[in-house]
């Protein structure tokens, strides 16, 4: 086989790959994933909160999470 039929192949598959892993997640998983990296640095996540509303504690919930709502005890990623 050529090698541009290798590369395709691998593309194929390594996108294949990614999208069946994906595919298994939640929406609001992929959310909480998106927002964890701002979680390390405090003003930064302050500032993420206030201008997305969302959480960067790993909690779905809007703004900071005060543990009162439906997401409370869920293990976040």
């Amino acid at each position: 086989m050529s090698p541009d039929i290798w590369g395709l192949t691998v593309l194929v598959l390594f996108y294949l790959g990614v999208h069946a892993c994906l595919a298994r997640s939640s929406p609001r998983d992929l959310d909480e994933a998106a927002m964890l990296p701002f979680a390390d640095d405090p003003e930064v996540a302050r500032r993420v909160e206030r201008q997305t509303g969302r959480s960067t504690t790993g909690c779905s919930c809007p703004g900071r999470c005060n543990n009162s709502c439906e997401h409370t005890g869920r293990q976040a990623f």
